[in-house]
């Protein structure tokens, strides 16, 4: 997990953007990715991330925002953004860990194997403070399987 992370940095700032692959440049076309609105000023537009599998498929990730509670979703789409899955998976688990009042940040990764690896911290109240949390995917073109959410830092 930590490489994968450490391979996107590298190459996001070290590599020149004369040698970036050319389908870092092609427009990709943003269908509804959440049932809300992707206007500025939305969770989705400030808290979102967007990979692309070996076989093109692209999987977003974004904070959603409901009435009563935020939580981090995924959803994919087989048709380069054209149109997406609705709600494809929710990533937490809000009736595990109670109702999540900042939920700020969400990240997504994906590997050589096509699984997917999420980040996201949260604000917790008894004690106050922030922690942060990583879930992984694996098989996300048959049968998506998820691990248990696994608490990274406790601060």
């Amino acid at each position: 997990m930590k490489t994968t992370i450490l391979i996107i940095v590298f190459f996001a700032f070290v590599f020149p953007i004369q040698s970036a692959p050319a389908w870092w440049f092609a427009p990709l076309v943003y269908g509804d990715i959440q049932s809300g609105s992707m206007e500025p000023g939305s969770s989705a537009m400030y808290n979102r991330s967007i990979v692309m599998d070996s076989g093109g498929w692209l999987y977003a990730v974004w904070r959603d925002t409901e009435p009563t509670e935020k939580r981090v979703c995924i959803s994919r789409s087989t048709d380069g953004g054209v149109t997406w899955d609705s709600e494809w998976q929710e990533v937490t688990d809000t009736s595990a860990y109670g109702r999540d009042e900042l939920i700020n940040g969400c990240s997504m990764a994906i590997d050589e194997f096509n699984n997917l690896y999420v980040v996201w911290h949260r604000y917790e109240y008894s004690p106050a403070h922030h922690s942060a949390y990583f879930r992984k995917c694996t098989d996300t073109r048959s049968s998506p399987t998820w691990t248990e959410i696994k608490r990274l830092y406790n601060g």
